[in-house]
Formats: C-alpha cells, sequence, structure tokens
C-alpha cells in the first residue's frame, strides 16, 4: 500500500457521485481499464482517466478529471462519431462473446482461460468509463445548441427528443414477454438482465411469469418535431443514450457467460462461488487469492492500486434536507417511500409506492410498472429512469443526489414533479 497514494487521493477535490455497492472482485476489473493502451485497445485512442476511487459504496468524481477526459473523448469525436463507438462495442461483444464460448469448451490451463477472460472483463470496463467522457461532451453541446432552437421546457425537449431508436437488451427482454414466449427461453436469453454484482443468480422463469402478469399495457413513444438544424445532433444522443445501456449490459452479459470458467477457479481454491466477489480478481492469475472483506476503499492511480478496509476521506455531511431534481416526466403522486439499492430489494415495491433509488437499471422494470413514481438520486433526463417514466406515464424525478440519504421506507411522500420537489408528508 503506498502512502504516496493515499496522499494524493486527500489531496484532490472529490465529490460522491455514483453509488454502486460493488466487492473487491468487480474493483479490480476495473484495474488498467482507464490507461492510454486500454482505451487504445477498443479503438479510441488518446484517452485516459489517471485516477480512480471509490470508497463506502460510492464512486467519487474529480471534475478536473473528467474535464480532461472530456476533452480527450471531443478530440476523439472530431474525426469519429457515436455510430462508430456502438459498432466497436457491438464488435467487441460478438468476438467476445465467441472467445469466451471457446475457452469454456478448451483444453487451455485454467489460469490461462481466466487470464483471458479477465482482459475481456477488465476492457468491457473501459467501454463503462468511456460513456462518462462521451456524455460529458454531448451535454455541453446540447446546453449550447438546443437554446438557439427551442425557448421553453428545454429539458422536456431534451429528453423526449433524446429516445434511442435502437432496442437494447431490455427492450427485446419485454417484447418476448409480451409476445407469449415461454418464460424458460426468455429466462435462458435474457435472465443474466437481473445481475448487477456478477454473482447473483439470474432471472427465474417463475420471476419471468410474475413479470408477466404484472406487465403495465405498451406505450408507443411519440415522436417530436426536432429542427433541422438539431437533426444530426440529436441522432448522435439518440445513439449516446443507447450506449449508456449497452456498455453495461454487454459486461454483464459476458460477466454470466463467463462464470464457468470463473466458477472453476473457485472450486480450484475451494471457495464458494458466491464468496467470490470478496475476492481481487487479479489475484488469481498469479495463483495467489487476495480477500477483501468488509472492503471500504478502491482507488486506482498509474497501475498502483490500494484495498483497504478504511475510508480515506471524510465524507460532507448532509445539510441541505431539500430533495429536489430534474424533471423526468410531470405529475403528481403521493405515496409510501420503498429505496431499493440493490435487486434484492425489489420485491418489497408493492402496487402505488414510491419508488426512490440511486439509478434504475433495466432489472428494475418490474417494480417500476408497480411504482406509482420515481425518485433517483442520480442521472439526467436522458437517464434509464427517465426513459421509463416517459414510456409508463409516471412521475419521475432524477438527479437529485440526496433521496436515497433522507429518505426512508415506510415514508409518506408526495412526488410534485411538475415542480422536480420531494415534499415528505409524515415528518
Amino acid at each position: 500500500m503506498s502512502q504516496e497514494l493515499i496522499n494524493k487521493i486527500k489531496s484532490m477535490q472529490w465529490e460522491k457521485w455514483l453509488e454502486r455497492p460493488f466487492h473487491a472482485f468487480i474493483f479490480s476489473l476495473f484495474e488498467d481499464s482507464t490507461t492510454k493502451e486500454s482505451f487504445e485497445k477498443i479503438n479510441i485512442p488518446g484517452v485516459e482517466l489517471r485516477v480512480q476511487f471509490a470508497q463506502k459504496g460510492s464512486w467519487y468524481l474529480n471534475h478536473e478529471l473528467l474535464e480532461e477526459m472530456d476533452a480527450q473523448v471531443g478530440k476523439y469525436l472530431e474525426t469519429h462519431n457515436m455510430f462508430d463507438i456502438t459498432s466497436n462495442l457491438e464488435i467487441f461483444r460478438q468476438q467476445s462473446r465467441q472467445k469466451i464460448e471457446y475457452l469454456i469448451g478448451s483444453d487451455q490451463t485454467l489460469e490461462g482461460k481466466y487470464t483471458e477472460i479477465f482482459e475481456i472483463l477488465k476492457l468491457a470496463c473501459t467501454y463503462i468509463w468511456l460513456a462518462h467522457g462521451v456524455e460529458s461532451f454531448y451535454n455541453r453541446k446540447l446546453k449550447e445548441e438546443v437554446p438557439n432552437y427551442i425557448k421553453s421546457n428545454i429539458d422536456k425537449f431534451i429528453g423526449d427528443a433524446s429516445f434511442p431508436k435502437k432496442k437494447n437488451a431490455h427492450a427485446k427482454f419485454d417484447g418476448m414477454m409480451r409476445s407469449g414466449a415461454p418464460s424458460d427461453e426468455i429466462a435462458q436469453k435474457f435472465g443474466w438482465l437481473k445481475i448487477r454484482d456478477g454473482f447473483s443468480e439470474p432471472f427465474s422463469v417463475a420471476e419471468i411469469d410474475q413479470m408477466k402478469s404484472e406487465s403495465a399495457p405498451h406505450q408507443t413513444h411519440e415522436e417530436i418535431q426536432i429542427p433541422n438544424e438539431l437533426k444530426e445532433l440529436f441522432n448522435q444522443v439518440q445513439e449516446l443514450v443507447f450506449f449508456r445501456t449497452e456498455r453495461t449490459d454487454v459486461f454483464y452479459q459476458l460477466f454470466f457467460q463467463s462464470r464457468p470458467i470463473i466458477q472453476e477457479i473457485a472450486k480450484k481454491y475451494n471457495i464458494p462461488f458466491d464468496q467470490m466477489r470478496y475476492y481481487r480478481a487479479k489475484s488469481f492469475i498469479i495463483g495467489n487469492p487476495e480477500k477483501y472483506f468488509p472492503l471500504s476503499t478502491f482507488a486506482y492511480l498509474d497501475g498502483e492500486v490500494i484495498f483497504q478496509n478504511d475510508p480515506i476521506i471524510v465524507d460532507q455531511k448532509i445539510i441541505n434536507k431539500e430533495i429536489r431534481g430534474a424533471i423526468a416526466f410531470k405529475g403528481k403522486q403521493q405515496g409510501t417511500v420503498k429505496v431499493v439499492k440493490n435487486v434484492s430489494e425489489l420485491e418489497k415495491v408493492l402496487v402505488g409506492d414510491i419508488l426512490v433509488t440511486q439509478m434504475t437499471f433495466p432489472s428494475f422494470i418490474s417494480a417500476m410498472n408497480r411504482a406509482s413514481a420515481f425518485v433517483t438520486d442520480e442521472g439526467g433526463i436522458t437517464c434509464h429512469a427517465a426513459i421509463i417514466s416517459r414510456e409508463l406515464k409516471k412521475p419521475c424525478i432524477v438527479g437529485t443526489k440526496n433521496a436515497t440519504s433522507i429518505l426512508k421506507d415506510g415514508d409518506l411522500v408526495e412526488v410534485d414533479a411538475d415542480k422536480g420537489i420531494v415534499n415528505i408528508l409524515n415528518s
């Protein structure tokens, strides 16, 4: 452990950013994923993020680092576009799936198989990081250009106009359920959508049967008129919104496909498979498993890594108790709060409840069908929760930053998505 790295982290300005209750295994897959070499391997030259930092279940953001990455991505986008990025991702997915299938059945050594799996999943993490630089670049472009042509309800226009043309895995999953496809076929093809930690169990046939019974009527997305001067920009932004979901889907799909090899590694070291999450993934390459539980901190800088139980920085206490965010879909709704921080908690969301979470994922759709409104800590007007709220016509406020910290299960609230405020009624 490097005191120099710890001091470097302490000297930087950090803001709590994305809450992700990962453990050592997934954090380790992010090691070296943001180097220039990794970005070059996914055909995005000249981009890097030198420092990664997470503690107590949250990633932290340094604005200077993001601005540097934004500028690097902007230079790439001078001669490329979002369609180049999504094309690269699809090629990566196809080649990786073929490679994993080959590795599972090959007579290569277990260590050799695992090393190649680690490299695939690491590059999938590179795509995950890329989305943040790309999104920052296009958000700036939207703020600069849209007000020149749209004079009112700008955020709503951007959200509606950003609806992706392409169908992601969840849309295809939903389509299979609505088509009446057998639940076992759906589970076999899309069961992995439930898994957001790499080690949980996929959707079961019974769960899919339940989702079919709870499925809300399909809503057709309403096309809006986009000024000719903005059509190319929104063509790119629609592809970005698709990419943002797609790149995490690729990661979890490849992770799920790789499980037979990871299970073999677990068996070799007599580790229960679900306990593998607490081990540094990279440590199995050299045959010396390193377990970190409980794990508070992950930090990476120029090839050096910290895994430790103690936090590095002290979080600022929440002083502002007002819950306010961006309006994704207007309306007012009262209900009982259910705070969801992982997929295993989705079942507690009952019909009419207010779903409060850091951000939503495709695996949240059954709970979103039951809930009457959504409130998220993260995300903007083009995030997953915003898109689904417009599909389901349910009030939604996103990007509050503090909703899950202030609200608790059982609180009675009013989601006023006409004003972008959540009012606590039982305080």
